[in-house]
């Protein structure tokens, strides 16, 4: 009979691999995905969280200045874009005026710079048509008050 009772059988363990190796690996795929999100991150939130990965994998500090340099920029993109928000939303012209030239040095979308200069153009005419009102009150003369106030009727 083909028994095998008493027979020993020799099975082959596969090579163990390091608890070093395997640190080094984790880090090296770590750092891997931090470089390729560093490139197409597009919101902080998503390099945050590849650096954060990165830093408990153990890449060094080093290799994660590019990735937080790169945070840094996109954090003042995403201020710049809520200043810009924010002054569209109040149409005050000094605020809309601030907040494009803050946007344009943060490189936000060009779709939404053009929307905050169509608000600024509609909103220079009328911020100039109240400095004028404002300033012909002031004055005694009635035919200054007049020609201000048909200029803040024809400015929409």
């Amino acid at each position: 009979e083909g028994s095998l009772q008493g027979q020993v059988i020799a099975v082959e363990e596969p090579p163990s691999v390091s608890a070093a190796s395997q640190l080094a690996s984790t880090r090296e795929r770590a750092l891997c995905r931090l470089m390729a999100v560093t490139g197409e991150a597009t919101a902080p939130c998503e390099l945050e969280l590849a650096i954060q990965a990165a830093a408990e994998a153990g890449v060094l500090k080093s290799d994660l200045k590019v990735a937080e340099q790169r945070l840094e920029v996109l954090k003042a993109r995403a201020r710049a874009f809520e200043f810009l928000v924010e002054a569209i939303e109040l149409r005050s012209v000094e605020e809309l005026r601030a907040a494009i030239a803050g946007a344009e040095a943060c490189e936000v979308p060009q779709l939404e710079l053009d929307r905050a200069r169509t608000v600024l153009a509609e909103e220079e005419p009328r911020e100039a048509a109240r400095v004028r009102l404002k300033a012909a009150q002031s004055v005694t003369d009635v035919a200054s008050l007049r020609a201000a106030l048909e200029e803040a009727k024809r400015v929409k």
